[in-house]
């Protein structure tokens, strides 16, 4: 009887925590400012294993940029990838997602709580149905379930974090006499995820196995996951996709074991992504990538970064682009400011 008394309530209340939130435009403007013919989408996979400012110096005279935040997974890349990577003018030319077995897979990963604020930040109108996508592959199932994804951490935590953000606000404004829009950006920036402890959000790495019950064959059915959503993205905008899948933790003897049904799970994606004419780069059994360069989970120590951004360039080298020509700079220039203009 409660919950039915309550229950047009949280349908409308679910409904609204679905709605896209005030694009941040700001993100789409640094992307539009600087044109990258490589960009690389992911989580810590990128920014706590790469050098990001040496890795830019070794694909010279191409131009890189890094779209990351620690802890998202597909849903976050597919609307990154959709709503401001492919539509930079002109568009990159190929575009590597950094991964961990089965991130593709397992669409009901960090759709809440902050996550889901980032996401719908990410979101255009209509693009509500990926998010329901998501929700239909939630693992929490019956009324205990209901009640925590109906009633669970978002709400607390916006409040909570509200909280946070106004107490560093007044304390930062004490110090100096900058403009509030350039206070909240600098604290925003100050307490980011990957200025605190990076293994809260995704060092974990136990988290990206197979967990029990969960289906564990490939699928790219439209409706279970976002990855034919990410090839037709990308044949409309003529952007080659590259699947990167990074090595987790070793054991003592420097090995990465994979159960069989990971192995097949692998083979039956590798097919998938080559068959549409993207690219697939695997260094599970790299075992030049040590376990003494690994700090915790999957995140490795910064002393690693130089080594392994040249490893990871050597490896994805044959799949570089050549750099823009003078016109198709230009071109893009011109559908940029036709866009503004409309």
């Amino acid at each position: 009887m409660p919950l039915g008394a309550i229950s047009c309530f949280t349908v409308e209340r679910k409904d609204e925590l679905e709605r896209p939130l005030e694009f941040d435009s700001e993100r789409m403007e640094r992307l539009q400012n600087g044109p990258s013919e490589v960009v690389l989408i992911g989580n810590s996979m990128v920014y706590c294993r790469l050098n990001t400012h040496y890795l830019p110096d070794l694909l010279a005279p191409l131009s890189v940029e890094m779209v990351t935040e620690g802890g998202t997974r597909s849903l976050q890349w597919f609307l990154w990838f959709k709503n401001y990577v492919a539509e930079v003018k002109p568009a990159p030319k190929v575009v590597l997602i950094l991964y961990r077995d089965y991130d593709f897979g397992r669409v009901d990963f960090r759709v809440a709580g902050t996550y889901l604020d980032t996401i719908r930040k990410s979101m255009r109108k209509g693009d509500e149905k990926y998010l329901w996508i998501a929700r239909g592959q939630s693992q929490i199932r019956g009324p205990a379930g209901w009640l925590e994804e109906t009633f669970g951490e978002h709400p607390q935590n916006t409040k909570k974090r509200k909280r946070v953000e106004d107490a560093a606000m007044d304390v930062a404004a004490l110090a100096g006499s900058l403009p509030e829009p350039e206070v909240r950006k600098y604290v925003k920036g100050a307490f980011s995820m990957d200025k605190l402890r990076s293994d809260i959000q995704d060092a974990g790495a136990s988290e990206n196995d197979n967990l029990k019950g969960i289906a564990c064959q490939f699928t790219a059915d439209a409706d279970k996951n976002y990855l034919s959503h990410f090839d037709q993205v990308a044949r409309e905008h003529g952007i080659k996709l590259v699947f990167y899948r990074v090595r987790r933790r070793p054991d003592d003897s420097n090995t990465v074991h994979q159960a069989a049904t990971l192995a097949d799970y692998t083979r039956d994606f590798r097919k998938w992504i080559e068959a549409r004419g993207h690219a697939w780069v695997d260094e599970t059994d790299d075992e030049e990538i040590t376990l003494s360069m690994f700090r915790d989970g999957d995140h490795l120590f910064k002393e690693s970064y130089n080594r392994y951004t040249e490893m990871f360039v050597e490896r994805i080298r044959h799949l570089l682009p050549k750099p823009y020509t003078p016109e198709e700079i230009a071109a893009g220039k011109a559908a940029a400011r036709n866009l503004l203009i409309q």
